[in-house]
Parts: C-alpha cells; structure tokens; sequence
C-alpha cells in the first residue's frame, strides 16, 4: 500500500483493542500465508513469510501486546516496512484506511501503536 498522507492511518484490530499505525508505514495488507517455523527463534517470532518475492518476519501481535490471542487464529496480516527489513504482523481484522483524526470507532478508543517499540518487542511496555 502506499500512499503520500502522512495524515492516513490503518487501523486494525486484535482482540477487543483497536490500534492504528501509519499508512506510511504499511507496505500491504494482505491474507497471512504460509508462515514457516524458525528454530531457535526469539519469543514472539512466529516465523518467515514471502511478501512480494521477500523474507518477512512475522511477529506475534498479540503477544508483543500482551493481549491474549483469540480463539480462531488470524487469517489477515498488516506488514510494515521498517530500514528496507520486512515485518508481517497477523491482526484478527483490519477494521479501516482513513483519516489519523478517528479516535473512535464502534464505541472503542483506537490506540496510536510505536512502531519501532512494536519490532523491537517493547510496545508493551510502553509508558
């Protein structure tokens, strides 16, 4: 996906908490394929997808989040392109493209995610 407003933003959802990332950020939303196991991979790794003809590590949304994961595993992915590396992440639902101003939608708070504290593990932690 791209896109030059820096004033757009996917927003997505993972169990009952909508978060909302850039699109400059996004490089696609898509169906989560065939995701392979990494052995000896940090928690939170799920595994390598291919994107386009690239390697994406795919992260565990859910668990970077400290939301526990629903019952149906998720079909859909966000990925996000981070210095020129690749990062698939599988939401329950992408809810909405549009404007950075929405703050709610269907009575829920949509929460501004960091990035980089997102890949790096540490969103969770977020002050």
């Amino acid at each position: 996906m791209t896109t030059n407003s820096s004033d757009s933003v996917v927003t997505v959802r993972a169990g009952t908490r909508l978060f909302a990332i850039s699109t400059n950020d996004a490089y696609a939303i898509h169906h989560l394929g065939t995701v392979v196991p990494v052995p000896g991979a940090p928690p939170g790794i799920i595994g390598l997808t291919s994107i386009d003809g690239r390697i994406s590590a795919v992260i565990d949304f859910h668990a970077r989040l400290g939301i526990s994961p629903t019952e149906k595993a998720p079909t859909n992915a966000l990925t996000v392109e981070h210095d020129a590396a690749l990062y698939t992440f599988p939401v329950d639902a992408v809810e909405d493209v549009g404007p950075s101003n929405k703050r709610q939608m269907g009575g829920m708070v949509v929460e501004a995610l960091d990035l980089l504290r997102l890949i790096d593990g540490n969103e969770a932690n977020r002050d």
